[in-house]
């Protein structure tokens, strides 16, 4: 808290700031002033919440500032500070609701104890009003969501406002604005998207649009509806529109969310419901733009005969692979202005559907696995705001020939093995799965191993078996580690399942593999397994950075020179 000491006596202000240990009380800064103007200039540039004030001074006296600072400033506590007993003084302290009366010279004592009673009767001032605050945004907030979604006249407006107390002009015209967020940042989290949309929702209220009374409502995780008292100077909408985009361009550096947002001026207060609904077809139809700030009036429907693309041509290029010739179609089409200018979210939602049939029909007419596209990630990912706009489509569409094109062209093409013998052999510790390696050629997990066989003439699974066990069979021969070691490395938790795999491999286990093939002599060093470091360089870096244990003795016997670098 700040406490303000006005008092013409410097000796006597002195006096008062030395009295107290004033960080005790929570009083962290202390002003003084030495008149009732240079008082009232403090008053007016900090923020005061005590003031200890000495009645009888040059010109104007205490009572005259208290009486100034009632009026203006209400929310400040006043202890009277006085040298003389006067019945007069006394009345008008009481009159003007000060918080005690001292008399001069205080004993310490005393203005403790006046200041705990100012500083607690301050404290439940101050959690009051708080809680009537939040009453009050509360009820505004109640009483908006109620003309937005019941279809209220004026006079039933003006009689609810009035029992609930809401100071809402009824008479005056409004401005509305819905703003929908239509493109998160793709990081975002569920969390924080909520986080990002409050604090977007802070920085319009009290930045962008902080000289209005603002009645706000949230209406879908991703948009709210915000309204104020329009003003009829010349410019105001233009003036709107550039506040608007200047928040647009805030959220898009800060948020890297990219927002929409829609005005309609001058309206009724009986109207908003309805002009919402308006502002939020007009969302809806808006396909075109992810950004943007658009002035909104009613407008009245058209229909317009509409031509969807020819899904034959399509179909029948993806038949002949002809997938670039496929791409630039659909990116013509899609940034036609026909297109453009006619599309509705009716529209774009036949075509996405249909698209996905067709996607689905070609992939079966060929035997593959129908949902292959479908269940691809970005391909998910894309889907789930492919009808949100013209761009997010054409981006889900391409991405579903690129998607078609490695699956067809799969089996043409030996790099697509070469690419899972690598993985295999760099994750050979790991379990890997079929549909692991389907995922990263992007191909279902059956024709995967259709192609792995035709080109290997094994199995994914046979495969990964004859690694194992012939890196194994290595380890085995070239290093002194133990079996169970071995099987870890290699993925085996279970070393009976190991040796059972290993024998089955080999024809015998592999201590007796060891014993008969074995490429090290046994080391004189008694209670360490040793292995020669040239030799171990030949294996993968991946699994000799796993054998921490080993790397401990090596290192042991490094240091005592006992082995050749």
């Amino acid at each position: 808290m700040e406490l303000l000491i006005v008092d013409d006596e410097a000796m006597a202000i002195q006096g008062i700031s030395m009295a107290l240990a004033w960080e005790e009380l929570g009083i962290g800064q202390i002003w003084t002033a030495t008149s009732i103007a240079e008082a009232r200039d403090i008053i007016m540039e900090e923020h005061i919440d005590l003031m200890l004030c000495d009645i009888e001074m040059r010109g104007e006296n205490g009572l005259h500032l208290v009486d100034w600072v009632n009026k203006n400033y209400p929310s400040i506590c006043c202890i009277m500070l006085t040298g003389h007993v006067n019945f007069e003084y006394t009345r008008k302290a009481i009159e003007l609701k000060v918080m005690d009366y001292l008399s001069k010279p205080v004993d310490a004592e005393s203005l403790k104890n006046a200041l705990k009673k100012a500083i607690s009767i301050r404290t439940q001032n101050q959690e009051k009003k708080e809680v009537e605050s939040r009453n009050k945004i509360a009820a505004e907030r109640h009483f908006f969501r109620c003309l937005l979604r019941d279809g209220m006249n004026r006079e039933e407006i003006r009689t609810e406002a009035a029992r609930q107390q809401i100071p809402m002009p009824i008479d005056r015209k409004y401005c509305m604005l819905f703003i929908r967020i239509r493109k998160w940042n793709d990081e975002y989290t569920e969390e924080d998207k909520a986080r990002a949309h409050m604090a977007m929702a802070t920085a319009l209220t009290q930045d962008f649009l902080k000289q209005y009374h603002i009645y706000a409502q949230k209406v879908a995780d991703d948009a709210m509806a915000v309204s104020f008292v329009s003003e009829n100077q010349e410019g105001f909408t233009q003036m709107l529109m550039e506040r608007a985009k200047k928040f647009t361009a805030y959220c898009s550096l800060y948020y890297m969310s990219a927002l929409c947002v829609y005005i309609a001026d001058q309206i009724a207060i009986e109207d908003l419901g309805a002009r919402l609904k308006v502002l939020q077809q007009y969302d809806r139809d808006n396909l075109l733009y992810n950004e943007g700030v658009f002035i909104v009036k009613k407008r009245k429907a058209q229909e317009v005969f509409f031509i969807f693309p020819d899904l034959k041509i399509w179909r029948l290029l993806m038949e002949h692979r002809s997938y670039e010739e496929l791409k630039t179609d659909i990116t013509e089409y899609m940034k036609s202005d026909y297109f453009t200018r006619n599309v509705n979210p009716e529209r774009i939602n036949k075509i996405v559907n249909d698209f996905e049939d067709m996607i689905v029909v070609l992939l079966s007419s060929k035997g593959m696995e129908a949902d292959t596209v479908r269940k691809q990630e970005r391909v998910k990912a894309l889907r789930e705001n492919a009808e949100n706009s013209i761009e997010q489509c054409q981006e889900w569409m391409l991405s579903c020939v690129e998607c078609v094109c490695a699956q067809e062209e799969g089996e043409e093409q030996p790099g697509v093995v070469k690419i899972l013998c690598r993985y295999i052999d760099e994750h050979i510790d790991e379990n890997i799965s079929r549909d692991d390696l389907a995922s990263l050629v992007y191909m279902s997990p059956d024709h995967v191993g259709r192609i792995f066989k035709k080109e290997t003439g094994m199995t994914i699974f046979d495969y990964l078996l004859d690694r194992k066990m012939k890196q194994a069979a290595e380890l085995l021969a070239k290093t002194e580690f133990s079996v169970s070691y071995i099987a870890a490395n290699i993925g085996y938790s279970n070393i009976s399942h190991f040796s059972g795999a290993f024998k089955k491999q080999y024809g015998i286990t592999p201590s007796e593999y060891r014993r008969r093939n074995s490429q090290i002599p046994r080391s004189k060093l008694t209670g360490h397994q040793t292995c020669n470091a040239t030799e171990l360089r030949v294996f993968d870096p991946r699994a000799f950075a796993k054998w921490t244990c080993q790397h401990v003795r090596l290192a042991h016997c490094l240091r005592e020179n006992k082995i050749s670098d």
